[in-house]
């Protein structure tokens, strides 16, 4: 099974953190004391795909504060082989660490077929690519489990939730609970379509700390569904774009927003990215 699963902490100053290639990319204007779980669960994968576009809207709360700090609109699309196409526009507003919102924009292509990953900057003109696993190509294009139902321990399924059918499509409910190595504990809820290969039509998640105080909490709705093939330019790998390395992108963005920052923890994490990114391109 492939949960395009990311669980992000975003301890990270600049604009740009790029945490690429198992950890997604992430905009944020903060400091390395901030921290940030996001949980998306779901795309789990089948061949022949069922082919849709997808449109959502997603919100981050930190503490017990009613305007979110984190928004997200994202166009998401499924092709028939299993592969993936995700446009994303972040914008960020944290009065704590920044007087003004900062956007970013991120356009990623899973390609099973070609066996690659690409991840680019229209901003940037830039783009980092790598090659896809044959275990990650193959998962793409496996069977979704009946029902959507879990394998693993200790998930609470539901395979009749208050809130079905979203958008018209029955979904099942998995809940499953996280504790990050710093305490904390993540509660997240995903609601699963089966008719669309288990794809996540909404999703809840909350991050406490070890005590119980709430840190964060994200929401995640689709808006509108589309079924049929996704229009062909979602899924080009622009060719234009340089290809660049995790560090070069995170250092051109805090430039261009006049934010270059060094500082142990972005050092940390872009040496990582790097590392990451060499590794799997030498396969």
């Amino acid at each position: 099974m492939i949960a395009d699963r990311f669980s992000l902490r975003l301890p990270v100053p600049s604009a740009l953190l790029s945490a690429l290639h198992g950890n997604r990319i992430v905009s944020l204007s903060t400091a390395c004391a901030l921290s940030l779980q996001l949980a998306h669960v779901g795309l789990l994968a089948q061949a022949p795909k069922q082919e849709f576009t997808a449109t959502m809207v997603s919100a981050t709360f930190h503490g017990d504060s009613t305007t979110a700090n984190i928004s997200e609109e994202i166009a998401h699309a499924r092709r028939y082989d299993g592969s993936l196409a995700t446009l994303t526009r972040r914008t960020i507003g944290i009065p704590a660490f920044s007087t003004k919102p900062e956007s970013i924009e991120w356009h990623e292509v899973l390609d099973a077929t070609r066996r690659t990953r690409a991840i680019m900057y229209p901003a940037l003109h830039r783009k980092s690519t790598t090659p896809l696993t044959s275990e990650s190509a193959t998962s793409m294009r496996r069977a979704a489990p009946a029902g959507c139902r879990p394998a693993e321990p200790d998930v609470e399924y539901d395979s009749a939730p208050s809130n079905s059918p979203i958008l018209g499509f029955r979904v099942v409910s998995v809940t499953r609970t996280y504790t990050t190595p710093d305490g904390s504990r993540i509660l997240s809820k995903v609601y699963l379509a089966p008719d669309l290969d288990c794809f996540a039509l909404q999703s809840e998640s909350n991050q406490t700390d070890s005590v119980g105080t709430l840190l964060s909490r994200r929401i995640m709705r689709t808006v509108n569904l589309t079924q049929g093939p996704p229009r062909p330019d979602i899924f080009q790998i622009r060719t234009e774009y340089v290809e660049s390395t995790p560090s070069d992108i995170y250092d051109e963005d805090s430039t261009k927003r006049g934010k270059a920052v060094d500082t142990d923890c972005a050092s940390a994490a872009k040496a990582r990215s790097d590392a990451r990114y060499h590794e799997l391109r030498s396969h």
